[in-house]
């Protein structure tokens, strides 16, 4: 238990860490933080394009009314 206490100390003093000495836990927060931020990437991206879509076709179908 204190070797990985140790890693995190070093870890926290901005000292390179071993990543194999790390743990699965980690690893397993690490990718779950990724899938979310590229999630929340893809949908703010898909809002974005929707209101895009919605500008440009908005004054068309007024025009026509």
């Amino acid at each position: 238990m204190s070797d990985r206490n140790a890693i995190s100390e070093l870890a926290c003093h901005g000292y390179p860490v071993d990543w194999l000495n790390v743990g699965a836990g980690s690893l397993l927060v690490a990718y779950l933080l990724l899938k979310t931020q590229v999630s929340c990437s893809i949908q703010l991206i898909g809002l974005a394009v929707s209101r895009l879509v919605t500008f440009l076709i908005k004054p068309t179908l007024t025009a026509t009314d």
